[in-house]
């Protein structure tokens, strides 16, 4: 079993209509190849989480990959897990634009990093995502 984390930049700003789409597919897609996760979605960024076993995973990855839909795709961190950590959804999804963005520990400093760095330790994008269990 592997945990892949990503973060990607959305080619234009997403509306709530096409954000469930992605959802939609992503749900479906997810549940016919054992796939959970959870995406985020924040202002033209997506941070996703995804867990699985390794071919299904590398599949849907390399699906994610020729998505049009976004770009500048740099993975995060890509290891072997023992269990889920994100097992109770095909994908979970949050798009953080609508929420108290104070609720979200770490989201400040991840922003401020993802605008004036190319490196972001992969804790701090997992502690975010790891929040959304919450909800």
């Amino acid at each position: 079993m592997r945990q892949l984390i990503y973060i990607s930049s959305a080619e234009h700003k997403m509306n709530h209509y096409q954000l469930l789409e992605i959802l939609r597919v992503s749900k479906e897609n997810n549940t016919k190849k054992n796939i959970s996760g959870v995406l985020l979605y924040d202002n033209g960024t997506f941070i996703q989480v995804l867990e699985g076993e390794e071919g299904q995973l590398n599949e849907t990855f390399a699906d994610i990959q020729i998505d049009e839909r976004h770009s500048n795709i740099v993975i995060m961190q890509n290891k072997e897990i023992q269990a889920r950590e994100f097992g109770d959804w095909s994908m979970g999804f949050e798009n953080i634009s609508e929420i108290d963005r104070n609720d979200i520990d770490g989201l400040a400093e991840f922003n401020s990093l993802l605008k004036n760095s190319n490196f972001i330790d992969s804790s701090l994008a997992k502690k975010i995502l790891l929040q959304f269990k919450r909800f």
